[in-house]
């Protein structure tokens, strides 16, 4: 089993190395998916994978003994199904340095904090019976690295293209860079779809038809703001499209590999939580993010 003694660090800030993947753990079983996609997303000799349970405390210093006992406990759990997911984790990827710590404290605070010193958060598919991914919710205005949520039974990677959807408020380049650098990485499509509600009530005004002309105008806007990515990424096939119907998003998350959209436009599209039945992996994309995952070996 291959397992790194501490953190990789950058000789220039001696702040944790950019290169650190990190993936959360409540289980083997139910975060399978996620462990896997991270292990395949690492590059060996380059990469290292954190994994990481969070097991609850309290904060209380006059908490009882019982509770410290429990405490205890839950450090102890966490150990055993850090250690399960480091063996199935080599077992995928020998040549893929490993390390992992149960931490103490709340899911989404853990996560937060961690978010800080890695490149790159995986997650596992945070309550899928439910409406209300707490998790990726949380994460999705707090976390300070992209954060992709796996859903269990994903692929770890299929040639589909990879999506960045947006909506009318606009793109961000930090998303944009991300879902590029992913793209050609995996030598795969981006391609870009967006919403516009301008259109949608033009097409409301129009008998259900969109305007020929407004259609042109905004497509020819969107080509545009993608003129400067076309340029820094000339190997990289790019294509974009305005979407008119209301089932584009779930269209998306079923033909591609990965969808990507930024931190604030994520709820705005509803991304996390209205989809009862996640299709493929989604990343969240600080708009302010400006460090790359760089090219994949």
């Amino acid at each position: 089993m291959t397992r790194a003694a501490s953190l990789p660090t950058s000789r220039a800030t001696g702040r944790a190395s950019e290169r650190l993947i990190a993936v959360a753990i409540r289980n083997v079983r139910h975060d399978g998916a996620a462990l896997r996609w991270a292990m395949f997303e690492a590059v060996p000799h380059l990469d290292a994978v954190q994994i990481v349970h969070a097991y609850p405390v309290s904060d209380d210093p006059l908490v009882s003994a019982a509770q410290a006992v429990s405490r205890d406990l839950g450090y102890l759990a966490g150990w055993e199904i850090v250690a399960g997911a480091v063996e199935q984790g080599s077992r995928m990827r020998p040549d893929v340095a490993l390390i992992g710590t149960p931490v103490g404290g709340p899911v989404e605070t853990a996560l937060t904090t961690l978010s800080g010193a890695v490149a790159l958060l995986v997650i596992g598919d945070d309550e899928p019976a439910t409406p209300n991914r707490r998790i990726a919710a949380h994460l999705q205005l707090s976390a300070q690295c992209p954060v992709v949520c796996v859903p269990r039974g994903s692929e770890t990677f299929s040639a589909l293209p990879v999506t960045v959807v947006a909506d009318d408020l606009g793109l961000s380049e930090a998303t944009l860079r991300f879902a590029a650098d992913f793209a050609l990485r995996h030598g795969v499509t981006l391609q870009l779809a967006r919403t516009w509600r301008s259109l949608h009530r033009a097409v409301a005004a129009n008998g259900g038809m969109p305007d020929p002309a407004a259609l042109a105008d905004e497509q020819a806007e969107l080509d545009a703001e993608l003129s400067d990515l076309r340029r820094e990424y000339p190997g990289l096939a790019i294509v974009s499209r305005i979407e008119l119907d209301g089932a584009w998003l779930e269209r998306a998350r079923e033909h591609s590999s990965l969808v990507v959209a930024g931190r604030l436009t994520a709820p705005r599209l509803g991304l996390v939580s209205p989809l009862p039945t996640p299709l493929c992996p989604v990343a969240l994309v600080p708009e302010s993010w400006s460090d790359g995952m760089g090219p994949k070996a």
